[in-house]
């Protein structure tokens, strides 16, 4: 590896305006670490919290930042195994900041790591794990979702609602997702959505109860929160889940109790960062998502890719809401960092 490599730090709470291109050297990996060059990273919504200092883990700023990337292993720490030097790998978000992925090289915890699935690009690796592991356990672990079930995703266009859309169809469920203008209706239900609700112009909880005929819905998967959970707990089935894992409509959740005790529903502040404590649970994601992915069953949808001197453009867009799918930044094309054509 090159003696300095350039990554991105937030410098100060400004969102993208924060952000800034260092060249640092690169790190040695600790005890259950390994270096990586990175190939590419995906960017997340935690991201522009971590910018906005509303995440709960606090940046100590200067702080680096990103969840996923993919590349090529360089460096071993002490104490790791089943990781080798060479070995083609994408990480799984873990615990903290303190293993950001946005630049040339990255330090990840060994057990937060699976092998590059071999028919995936670099950019198709990279996006991944966010969105398929933060599905997998509200969809398959915790509410065991199945055949007769519907499932309400809201902002159906996003990266981790094409995962969740992807995992409840699989689980044998009926999808229904949710979007605002109805602009994004078409591209929501080719990626795999039975019905999609316009939430603009159309009565949630009323369209819910007739897609279902009476019966609601069992599973919630909403990243809103806020005064929107109001749109659709009146559509609950008998003991649906609802879990929430964004902030998007505010982080205080306002509901009438009552509509949570009629059907006897349980709601669940939900980050996959509380499911991935242990060694087991962390197997069984793994080993879900990769049968998923060899069986073709769970593939990432990319929306754009950027140059990595273009990253700040590229949270900018995220900003913006008007993505379809996964933005992507690639750093080093000699790594596998081609891109398939974006979606639209």
């Amino acid at each position: 590896m090159a003696t300095k490599s350039k990554v991105l730090l937030i410098n100060s709470i400004e969102g993208p305006a924060g952000l800034s291109f260092t060249e640092l050297e690169p790190a040695q990996p600790g005890p259950g670490e390994v270096r990586i060059r990175v190939a590419a990273f995906a960017l997340n919504r935690a991201d522009l919290m971590a910018m906005s200092d509303t995440h709960y883990f606090v940046a100590q700023l200067p702080s680096r930042l990103g969840w996923e990337a993919c590349g090529v292993v360089d460096a071993v720490g002490p104490g790791v195994q089943g990781v080798s030097i060479g070995d083609r790998v994408t990480a799984i978000p873990g615990t903290d900041f303190d293993h950001g992925t946005a630049g040339e090289f990255a330090i990840v915890l060994a057990r937060f790591l699976m092998a590059w699935p071999k028919s995936f690009t670099a950019v198709e690796a990279t996006s991944l794990c966010m969105q398929a592991f933060t599905g997998y356990f509200p969809i398959v672990e915790l509410a065991r979702t199945g055949p007769g079930d519907a499932v309400f995703i809201t902002a159906g266009s996003s990266s981790a609602a094409i995962a969740a859309i992807q995992l409840a169809r699989l689980q044998g469920a009926m999808v229904i997702a949710q979007t605002r203008s109805g602009e994004k209706a078409d591209f929501i239900k080719r990626v795999g959505a039975h019905h999609v609700i316009a939430s603009d112009h159309e009565n949630i909880e009323q369209r819910l109860q007739d897609i279902t005929e009476g019966g609601g819905v069992r599973v919630v998967y909403d990243c809103y929160g806020g005064d929107f959970v109001q749109k659709y707990i009146g559509a609950l089935a008998p003991r649906a889940q609802i879990f929430i894992y964004g902030g998007m409509g505010g982080m205080q959740v306002q509901f009438p109790t009552l509509a949570l005790v009629r059907p006897g529903a349980t709601l669940t502040g939900y980050s996959l960062i509380n499911y991935v404590r242990t060694d087991e649970e962390l197997d069984r994601a793994k080993d879900f998502v990769g049968r998923a992915v060899e069986n073709g069953h769970l593939r990432p949808v990319i929306d754009r890719v950027f140059s990595f001197d273009e990253t700040i453009d590229a949270y900018r867009y995220m900003q913006s809401g008007a993505q379809k799918g996964k933005i992507v930044v690639v750093v080093d094309s000699n790594l596998g960092g081609d891109s398939p054509p974006s979606v639209t």
